[in-house]
């Protein structure tokens, strides 16, 4: 396990991180990081439409499965009848435990990252040049090797501002409080970045840098993409 972490996860991102800092202006670390992010927020965009259209698409069967859970009561029948009917329709329920499974590592590693940048070149490839010293000062004189208070608030502001979006730009359940889903993702939209903001209050504050670059990242694809029908969806009939 800790061999796919370091090879896969681990040591591209450092060797990434080192890259873009020896190439950005005046070798800053807050550049890099707002860099590097957003080349992962590109990567995981297909998976990340994979799962809102699959999202989608169950919230269209919702009625159809509702039927099912009237008609019979047995769980394992429900179970099974429900999966038909997702095979039947071209649903993945479980689209989006993929892009989970590649963010969590990706966190864990870009902290391990932040923890090690004082040592780039000791995990850096042969075939890279040695990496550039770098500038740990962002905006403001923030040090981002440290943490900071305005940084982690900020990271809490923009996730609870992309939670909200998210929410709003999804079809109104008739019966929303009798969705366990619906109900989650909602306490999940005003608890997440309670979460985001304490944990951000003890790590680099490059990792709140990191954080508020994704959620603005994800707010400019919810904005732009959403008002001309892009990620709209049909059922398979």
């Amino acid at each position: 396990m800790y061999f796919i972490f370091n090879n896969i996860f681990y040591r591209p991102l450092l060797n990434i991180l080192g890259v873009i800092i020896a190439i950005v202006p005046g070798h800053s670390l807050g550049i890099a990081v707002i860099v590097l992010t957003v080349l992962i927020s590109v990567a995981l965009l297909p998976l990340s439409m994979k799962m809102r259209r699959s999202q989608s698409l169950i919230n269209e069967i919702k009625p159809e499965i509702e039927k099912i859970r009237q008609q019979t009561k047995d769980k394992s029948e429900q179970a099974r009848r429900t999966m038909e009917l997702y095979k039947e329709k071209n649903v993945s329920p479980f689209s989006g435990f993929l892009l989970i499974l590649i963010q969590l590592p990706l966190f864990f590693a870009l902290f391990k990252v932040l923890q090690n940048l004082n040592d780039l070149a000791r995990d850096a490839y042969d075939f890279l040049p040695i990496f550039s010293p770098f500038n740990p000062i962002f905006i403001g004189g923030i040090d981002l090797t440290h943490p900071h208070i305005a940084l982690a608030i900020s990271a809490g502001i923009f996730q609870l501002a992309q939670g909200i979006l998210t929410l709003r730009s999804q079809p109104k359940d008739k019966k929303p409080a009798s969705d366990f889903a619906t109900a989650l993702q909602k306490q999940m939209t005003f608890t997440m970045p309670i979460f985001i903001v304490l944990i951000s209050m003890n790590l680099p504050s490059a990792m709140a840098l990191y954080w508020t670059t994704l959620s603005l990242f994800a707010i400019v694809h919810e904005v732009f993409w959403r008002p001309h029908g892009r990620d709209s969806v049909h059922i398979k009939q």
